[in-house]
């Protein structure tokens, strides 16, 4: 048992312990602030892309400088190296256009296109040639001025689906992250997209000049 003096003793010593341990925890949320305001600084730099064909020969891996802004657009140089040092002998250049933006996931991946490019990004899609470039499909928007579009998946069901019952098969193959959208492809009606849909604010649309 504590005395009253004991008891006192006690709340002194962890009243002066509290200021401590309040400093640490408001310093790893400081930390975790700036961690989330870094615009995918991971893909900045020498970047490997999957294999590529060029001229008719397979180089296998090959890379490029990606910019501090994670948007190539227009030729670039090819690179045989991790350091992008040595140049592709055969060809110097590589044509991305029309925009490709590196990023962590197409939330990230349109807002780089939009900042970057003067046209309607009417909605992103994965690159098949690297997990974290998105192309920049430019063109009419399919969605209202505050919606914007991830395009996940193509597919072509083995029968006629409706809209639920496409969204549902959707899901089934592709669950990270799961999309919440899908339209009949308008050139070959048996084909499927999956999308991710989203909304964005005011900030967002100032930001990107929409």
């Amino acid at each position: 048992m504590f005395n009253f003096e004991g008891r006192q003793n006690l709340d002194r010593r962890a009243a002066l312990c509290c200021p401590s341990a309040t400093r640490v925890i408001m310093l790893l949320i400081l930390s975790a602030l700036l961690a989330l305001a870094v615009p995918a600084a991971h893909a900045a730099g020498c970047t490997a892309f999957e294999g590529y064909v060029l001229d008719g020969k397979d180089i296998g891996y090959f890379h490029v400088m990606v910019p501090a802004s994670n948007f190539l657009s227009g030729l670039h140089k090819i690179y045989f190296d991790e350091k992008c040092d040595v140049v592709y002998k055969a060809r110097e250049d590589a044509d991305f256009g029309p925009g490709k933006a590196f990023a962590k996931n197409g939330r990230k991946a349109m807002e780089i296109c939009e900042l970057n490019m003067d046209e309607t990004v009417a909605e992103v899609r994965w690159s098949h040639t690297a997990d974290t470039m998105y192309v920049c499909v430019t063109g009419e928007r399919k969605v209202p001025e505050r919606q914007r579009l991830w395009l996940l998946y193509t597919f072509i069901p083995s029968k006629e689906l409706n809209a639920k019952q496409a969204l549902k098969q959707c899901r089934k193959i592709r669950r990270d992250p799961r999309p919440n959208h899908v339209e009949p492809n308008p050139h070959t009606p048996n084909m499927w997209h999956c999308y991710r849909k989203w909304t964005v604010n005011n900030r967002y649309l100032k930001r990107v000049g929409a």
